[in-house]
């Protein structure tokens, strides 16, 4: 193998690592059929999906996010992260199965006609997938019969994503419109619904059978072994939910290949540290030279950490020993007694696997701060978490036209008018005992028929002074006590 030939070099890491942990399996992991089309229809239709973008993104709501342009799965663990920090704790994960096999071009023209989708599409995808023939092939044997399929997407086809979305984004658009307490997340057949805080487990219910209703006019039908009633704490009636529903149950959220528990820390569940060390024990084979080594490590290895990095990580452990093997495997270049920092300084810091992940925690900042997401105009105000307001409870609510008030106050109890006067002149006559002369201030206003009124008796020398400081009180005036009935020899 030549030094130089870096795709050679890559290409017998990766089959000589998948061939050893295939070996390593007990059970054939399950691959799902690929189709592929004529190469003349593959370009044509990658070239009109490019032009119904405008169109597509249009029509996407927030919850949609899978064979969109724009959108992928960050998206997704972003809304998910969001729902969890409003204290979402308990959720339901669904997995269609089959999904593109169960797409049938009858069923889909309605959906796209009620889009709104242009008309020349329609008519192209009939003509190509109406009675279409195929052959079979699986690991290279071939089926000499032709068989007429009467349904499915191809997902070689560049159309085949559209028709996904299309259709996930009305069992989006159907199950939300079930309950105003339900959040919907959906990619491709990846479905994930949960609770809003104020909501409840009948909430949930009534969401699940909108969904198997939406199922079931659609043919579409659910992997049982893959749907979860995902719970903070497990109760007797999310138990039941789950048994009702035929799904498992389990406390934490695991979507798209991360996992969070409802405390919000992510994890990466399907990361194969035997992977990776293998591909890096590997590299010392191919006798490459040290910047070709580089270049396959920061390829092979390094995104199998750092690819969820924002949302979740390997554990410590994981991560030390792949720090471990990259030393190893540059060890006879540069020996286990250079210093770390300078072993990095001089092969690269894409080589440390924690720089890595801090690494791809910046640029996905950095892409959310450069390029916001499209569907962030798309998401209701009440579910910002700097908004301060409360969910809305209905569309009124949300376009802010008609939130509710809360109710005003009760009056206050109604005074003695008689008994105020007595006590208004008790408290002249116990500051003039001390005093010449006193201060008394008054001031009142009343509005929608509560009124409200306040009478101050001080000193005169105080009241200069609190005047002196306090320019924006009400007037104070100095007045006679002619009302009350000053002791002899006093005066005001």
């Amino acid at each position: 193998m030549l030094r130089e030939d870096t795709a050679r070099q890559r290409a017998f890491v990766k089959s000589r690592a998948d061939a050893q942990l295939e070996l390593e399996k007990r059970c054939p992991s399950q691959e799902e059929a690929q189709v592929a089309g004529p190469v003349i229809w593959r370009v044509g239709t990658k070239h009109i999906a490019r032009a119904l973008r405008p169109w597509t993104l249009k029509c996407a709501s927030s919850s949609d996010h899978g064979g969109l342009p724009g959108r992928s799965t960050s998206d997704v663990l972003f809304q998910l992260q969001a729902a969890i920090k409003r204290g979402v704790n308990t959720a339901a994960l669904m997995d269609v199965a089959g999904y593109f096999d169960s797409l049938n071009v009858p069923a889909m023209r309605q959906v796209f006609v009620r889009l709104g989708a242009p008309p020349q599409l329609l008519p192209l995808l009939e003509s190509f997938y109406s009675d279409a023939r195929r052959y079979f092939n699986f690991e290279g044997s071939y089926d000499p019969g032709v068989h007429v399929v009467r349904s499915g997407f191809g997902q070689g086809c560049p159309l085949s994503p559209l028709a996904a979305a299309a259709l996930s984004h009305w069992w989006s658009e159907y199950v939300k419109a079930s309950s105003a307490n339900i959040g919907a997340q959906i990619f491709m057949d990846d479905r994930t619904l949960w609770v809003e805080p104020q909501g409840s487990l009948q909430d949930l219910d009534a969401a699940l059978h909108a969904s198997a209703d939406f199922d079931q006019a659609f043919s579409l039908q659910l992997a049982e072994d893959k749907c979860f009633v995902a719970a903070k704490h497990h109760t007797e009636a999310t138990r039941l939910l789950a048994a009702k529903w035929n799904f498992l149950t389990c406390g934490s959220l695991e979507l798209l290949g991360v996992s969070f528990n409802f405390e919000g820390a992510g994890a990466i569940p399907k990361f194969s540290l035997r992977k990776a060390v293998l591909r890096l024990r590997l590299l010392r084979w191919t006798q490459a030279a040290t910047t070709s080594r580089i270049m396959l490590v920061r390829s092979l290895v390094m995104p199998c950490l750092a690819w969820a990095a924002g949302f979740a990580r390997p554990s410590e452990n994981d991560v030390k020993a792949v720090q471990h093997e990259v030393r190893f495997l540059f060890n006879s270049g540069y020996g286990g007694d250079v210093a770390t920092v300078a072993f990095y300084e001089l092969l690269g810091w894409g080589l440390e696997p924690s720089f890595a992940l801090d690494m791809g925690l910046c640029r996905l900042f950095w892409r959310w701060v450069s390029k916001p997401p499209v569907w962030q105009e798309e998401v209701p105000i009440g579910h910002c978490p700097g908004s301060g307001l409360e969910a809305p409870k209905h569309r009124g609510e949300e376009r802010l036209l008609a939130k509710h008030l809360a109710e005003p106050p009760l009056p206050p109890p109604a005074v003695d008018a008689d008994g105020l006067v007595d006590e208004t002149a008790d408290a002249i006559l116990a500051e003039m005992l001390g005093a010449t002369s006193i201060a008394i201030a008054t001031d009142g206003s009343s509005k929608d028929g509560v009124a409200a009124h306040a009478v101050v008796v001080n000193t005169a020398k105080a009241a200069e002074q609190l005047h002196n400081h306090l320019e924006c009180l009400p007037r104070v005036c100095a007045a006679t006590a002619s009302d009350a009935s000053p002791p002899p020899g006093t005066g005001v």
